[in-house]
C-alpha cells in the first residue's frame, strides 16, 4: 500500500499511540522509510494536535489531508484538524459506527487505500 500511495504522489504520515518503534515493526524498514511524519505515542485525545502539527510541517492544507483510522477518537480528532477521515473495517469498531462519527470513506481492505 505505501509504495502504491508514493507512486500517486502522496505523502505519508502516522499519528498514533504506540511507540515509533512498534510502528516501524509492524511496518518493516521498507514501508517505514516512506513514512514522512511520525506522531506517534500520542495520548488518546492528543491525536487531533499531532494532526494539527503534521499538517504545519508538511504545508498541506486540511483539505488535501485524510485521517485513516479504526477508532471513533479518530474522527473526533480528524474533525478537530478539519481534515477528512476515513475508516477501516478491520478493527473493532463497526464501520457503520465510524460513519457515525464523520467517516466520509469506509475502506475494507488496504487495497482499496487509494488516492484515485
Amino acid at each position: 500500500m505505501t509504495e502504491r500511495l508514493i507512486r500517486q504522489n502522496c505523502e505519508i504520515g502516522i499519528v498514533s499511540s504506540n511507540s515509533e518503534s512498534t510502528v516501524r515493526k509492524v511496518l518493516g524498514p521498507v514501508s517505514s522509510e516512506r513514512v514522512s511524519y511520525y506522531r506517534c505515542g500520542v495520548g488518546m485525545f492528543g491525536k487531533r494536535r499531532a494532526l494539527k502539527r503534521i499538517l504545519t510541517h508538511s504545508g498541506f492544507k486540511p483539505e488535501q489531508a485524510i485521517y485513516i483510522g479504526d477508532e471513533t477518537r479518530d474522527g473526533e480528532a480528524a474533525q478537530g484538524a478539519g481534515i477528512a477521515f476515513g475508516a477501516v473495517s478491520w478493527g473493532f469498531i463497526k464501520a457503520e459506527t465510524l460513519q457515525s462519527h464523520g467517516a466520509r470513506h469506509v475502506f475494507r481492505s488496504m487495497d482499496e487505500i487509494s488516492v484515485e
